[in-house]
């Protein structure tokens, strides 16, 4: 276990600081229980941050929280399967919507698209927690994820931009029509 966690820590630091560099000495991808074991353990580690602190929110808001102590480790325990599980879920999602554009430009391997998507996975992990922060992050996971996509498909820098954020705006311009729908009903 410490292993592996030094070892997913190590790669979500160089992630983290260069992604073009850590995608450029992947010389050789790693399988998918690889690949889905460091977005789990991502994921899992992100939704525990996000649980504690906004508990810490809520207990500095409202001087209480709205749990007690014997259901935190049920808590914590439904919130890390349940994110885990859609974790995955949106992680093959997002890699199969960026992949018919990965397809459009020419490549058709499915397993690079999956990495380039699931190591940047880390940063949202890493910041997505703190408040302000957690956008920037986001934008910085669409800049990572187009570094892999760029480097394992062997595109421009400009197509790999085009695959991340075509959809990426196409996702958020539906979002805000959703939410500004909602609002006049």
């Amino acid at each position: 276990m410490y292993k592996w966690l030094r070892e997913w820590f190590d790669e979500s630091l160089e992630i983290a600081t260069g992604p073009k560099k850590f995608f450029s000495e992947k010389e050789e991808l790693k399988d998918y229980g690889y690949t889905i074991k460091f977005a789990v353990t991502s994921y899992i580690i992100a939704f525990f941050l996000r649980y504690v602190f906004s508990n810490m929110i809520l207990l500095m808001a409202k001087g209480t929280t709205q749990i007690t102590i014997a259901s935190i480790p049920q808590d914590i325990l439904k919130t890390l399967i349940l994110g885990s599980i859609t974790g995955i879920i949106s992680l093959f999602l997002w890699s199969f919507i960026l992949h018919l554009l990965v397809i459009l430009f020419g490549s058709e391997n499915f397993k690079k698209t999956v990495n380039a998507v699931a190591y940047p996975i880390v940063i949202t992990a890493l910041f997505g927690w703190i408040p302000l922060v957690n956008s920037l992050a986001l934008i910085y996971v669409l800049v990572a994820e187009a570094r892999g996509i760029e480097k394992l498909h062997e595109f421009s820098f400009g197509k790999s931009l085009a695959v991340v954020f075509i959809p990426s705006i196409i996702l958020f311009i539906l979002a805000l029509m959703l939410l500004v729908s909602l609002f006049f009903i």
